[in-house]
Parts: structure tokens; C-alpha cells; sequence
């Protein structure tokens, strides 16, 4: 079992100052650890880049784990994914075969996808997140192995 959130970046400013959940582990573990964007952009894609996804800089995360001590844990990235949502035309109130032949795919979002591995000791631990270019994100937290 583990953890499951969806935090959101107020407004369209970035935050400086990372999520922090806070969870304990009974015992010594296997924990992965996996963050990720929001598959349409919310109102970030909208208000900053338009309601196209070309000039849109990527999501990325500041990703630390720190033990009871307060110390970092050093995490490795495993996987990184990323994960795309299209449309066949359509957008323009036109059915798809009614559309240019050069417009007809429309990409509506792109999710990336970033899992960590790492064993940690039994004991609270804080999980801190910092989003970049992304207005909401997901995690998951889960502990033992696969």
C-alpha cells in the first residue's frame, strides 16, 4: 500500500517551495516513487503557451526523500516516460474526414512520467516535490517489491 495525492500549483506561477508529504514506514523497505504531469496542460497550456502544446516547455521535477534525521536520501531515476494524447481533427467543430489532410492529428497533451527507486529505513519520512511548467501533477508511493 502507499500514498496517492494530486496537488495543485496555484495559478499560473510557479512555485518555489516544494510539495511535502509526509508518510512513515513500518519497516525497512523497498519504496518507488513515481511523479507525474498532467496529461492536457490545465490552464498552464492554456493561459501560457495558447491552446497548442508547440511553444510548451517541458514538465520536470525537483524530487527529494529526507529520513527522520532530516538528512536527504539519495533517490535513483529508474524510468522516465512520456505519454501523449491525440485527437483526429475534430477540434474545429469540422468532423475529422472534413479537416486538411495535413491537420487532421491534433496533439492534446503530453504526461511525463518519472519514477525513483531506493531503500529506506523504517520511520517518518517527508517526500518533497517542485513542479516545473506544469500546473498540476500526481504521485505515488509505494513500498515493498514489485
Amino acid at each position: 500500500m502507499g500514498g496517492y495525492g494530486k496537488p495543485y500549483v496555484r495559478g499560473l506561477k510557479q512555485s518555489t517551495e516544494p510539495y511535502v508529504k509526509t508518510f512513515n514506514v513500518k519497516e525497512a523497505t523497498p519504496l518507488t516513487i513515481e511523479v507525474s504531469s498532467n496529461l492536457f496542460g490545465g490552464a498552464y497550456s492554456y493561459f501560457v503557451t495558447g491552446m497548442g502544446t508547440k511553444n510548451k516547455k517541458d514538465p520536470s521535477f525537483a524530487v527529494i526523500l529526507t529520513g527522520s534525521d532530516n538528512n536527504p536520501i539519495p533517490l535513483k531515476k529508474v524510468k522516465t516516460i512520456i505519454k501523449g494524447g491525440v485527437s483526429l481533427g475534430g477540434m474545429s467543430g469540422l468532423p475529422p474526414w472534413e479537416s486538411e489532410s495535413e491537420g487532421i492529428y491534433q496533439e492534446m497533451g503530453t504526461q511525463y512520467i518519472e519514477t525513483y527507486k531506493v531503500d529506506v529505513p523504517a520511520g517518518d519520512l517527508k517526500l518533497g516535490i517542485l513542479p516545473q511548467n506544469t500546473q498540476q501533477f500526481e504521485y505515488t508511493i509505494s513500498m515493498g517489491n514489485d
